[in-house]
């Protein structure tokens, strides 16, 4: 988002903050989204973003994003069926069960025993409901200079896009 080479970047590594989220990004970064909103283009992302919590200034609407729909913790990405996702700084439930982002088969739970696996399934797949936030902010700005984004996680198929037009 910031156009540096690593080595030079504020963040270098992934120091997971509690209960969510990584060190974020200086709430004055300069970055690609922000640079583009003082051109006129509307900014939205969607995936995920790894660089500040609501809250923690680094979050995506502080750093250049009109919009931004996905996970805000790289950790949580790892969920493809989350309790939440986030929408600009508010966190909205998806339906799905919680369970911790690092979580580990209980006593008695068999790895290759599908039973086992039960109370990780959820009903609303994250990809899904990204991409459709996605195409709605698309649709909305079609008419006028946009940048839309997918940093990380969630692919959007060839298929999807035909969709989207």
């Amino acid at each position: 988002m910031t156009g540096l080479h690593p080595g030079h970047a504020y963040v270098r590594n992934n120091h997971s903050l509690k209960p969510e989220g990584q060190e974020p990004l200086p709430p004055r970064t300069v970055t690609l989204p922000r640079l583009l909103q003082t051109g006129g283009y509307a900014t939205g992302g969607f995936g995920k973003w790894g660089l500040g919590i609501a809250g923690s200034g680094g979050e995506p609407s502080l750093q250049g994003f009109d919009h931004w729909f996905g996970y805000l913790c790289q950790g949580r990405a790892h969920h493809f069926y989350p309790a939440h996702l986030w929408e600009d700084d508010r966190m909205v439930p998806q339906g799905n069960p919680g369970f911790p982002s690092r979580d580990e088969f209980k006593p008695g739970e068999n790895p290759d025993g599908p039973a086992s696996y039960a109370r990780f399934r959820g009903s609303r797949y994250s990809a899904d409901v990204i991409a459709e936030h996605a195409r709605d902010f698309i649709r909305e700005n079609k008419d006028r200079p946009f940048f839309a984004t997918s940093p990380r996680r969630c692919r959007i198929s060839r298929s999807r896009c035909r969709r989207i037009r």
